[in-house]
């Protein structure tokens, strides 16, 4: 007799400790994939189950947008035991999840950024090292838990920082002088913002 190419999993102790151990896995890799766009105290999780909220406070959010990723497993891999159709199926969901969540992310900036005409033209400045040099000129620095002024982080497409950079080493002295006294300006505002804030604990 064939068997059905989908039987219904089987509810035990067991398989809820796998879904949750599944659960955990898939989180802490996309936590990870983020790292590098989202910084830890900025980042809000819903628990199945649980509460919303940071991490690290009691803070919460009131928009909730759901991400939803699907890995599948066919039931041959499982009859021959092939253990790498799991892994496979884990590594499609992490991707999924995680690219969802990053587009999310560049859709949100830039609709925050166009709504208050925050926006930068390649083809209105010029030049793609005049825009970066405008682009540079709109950004707020900001400093970190170690007191130390973070520079913007640039995301750029496959193959775009390559480009990017070769364009901004051909640049003359000029460019490169007034990079530098956009930057030590910005840095030195973002000092200044940050030893105000400060100032509001010490009275």
């Amino acid at each position: 007799m064939d068997l059905p190419n989908r039987l219904p999993a089987i509810e035990s102790a067991n398989a809820k400790k796998f879904a949750a151990e599944m659960q955990s896995f898939v989180q802490a890799n996309v936590h990870a994939s983020l790292e590098d766009m989202i910084a830890e105290e900025n980042k809000l999780w819903l628990r199945h189950g649980h509460s919303w909220g940071q991490v690290t406070s009691n803070s919460t959010q009131n928009e909730l947008k759901a991400t939803r990723a699907e890995g599948q497993v066919q039931f041959d891999a499982i009859r021959k035991n092939e253990v790498s159709a799991l892994a496979d199926a884990t590594a499609h969901m992490i991707n999924s999840m995680a690219g969802q969540i990053k587009t999310d992310i560049y859709q949100s900036i830039s609709a925050a950024a166009e709504s208050v005409g925050n926006v930068v033209s390649t083809s209105a400045a010029g030049s793609t090292p005049a825009a970066f040099l405008e682009m540079i000129k709109k950004i707020e620095f900001s400093v970190g838990r170690d007191g130390k002024v973070q520079l913007p982080a640039l995301h750029l497409g496959v193959g775009q920082a390559e480009k990017l950079i070769a364009e901004l080493e051909k640049q003359p002295p000029e460019f490169r002088a007034e990079f530098e006294r956009v930057k030590a300006e910005k840095s030195a505002a973002a000092l200044e913002r940050e030893q105000q804030r400060l100032s509001k604990f010490d009275k």
